[in-house]
């Protein structure tokens, strides 16, 4: 497993804003991605506006890591 984590938010306003919210409460992990797949799209030059939006997978915390396969 390998955590990338990246500054999501243009102010600090707008990361309070989201870690308030209730999409943060549900799910504070994030979400897996391909890393294949990250990286063709950025090498393909998509934007990075798409590229740091949060996929909303519902519930997730610390019990469903211990669920990987990796």
């Amino acid at each position: 497993m390998l955590e990338t984590q990246i500054d999501n938010y243009d102010t600090v306003e707008d990361a309070i804003k989201f870690m308030t919210a209730a999409e943060f409460a549900e799910n504070p992990i994030g979400t897996d991605f391909d890393v294949e797949v990250m990286v063709t799209a950025i090498q393909n030059g998509l934007d990075e506006s798409v590229l740091k939006k949060r996929k909303e997978i519902g519930r997730r915390g610390m019990p469903d890591l211990a669920k990987s396969d990796d």
